[in-house]
């Protein structure tokens, strides 16, 4: 029986990540929405994230009047980037090493 790697995986930022692909952060927004990847609001489909191609980080902030706000930001996995470039046809982009905090 093999198990399943379950380490946990890197996720790219969108602007990072289209960066990565030789692209920028609204053209990758509009290409994954045509391709069915994300849906109206820029959220990866769950069987995207199940595949390991996505990661979604929620969060959350006080308005001091609006009161709880609540937020949610997709990003890619280092899997997710080599799966993108193979699904929408960015073989070509070129392997960045991109460092962010």
């Amino acid at each position: 029986m093999q198990t399943k790697n379950t380490a946990p995986q890197f996720a790219h930022p969108m602007d990072v990540a289209a960066k990565m692909l030789g692209t920028g952060r609204v053209r990758l927004f509009r290409m994954l929405r045509e391709h069915h990847i994300l849906d109206q609001n820029n959220m990866p489909f769950q069987v995207y994230i199940d595949r390991g191609y996505f990661k979604v980080y929620q969060g959350q902030w006080l308005h001091p009047k609006a009161g709880m706000q609540y937020y949610a930001k997709p990003k890619v996995t280092n899997k997710g980037i080599e799966w993108l470039k193979r699904e929408l046809g960015l073989d070509n982009a070129q392997k960045q090493e991109v460092r962010h905090g």
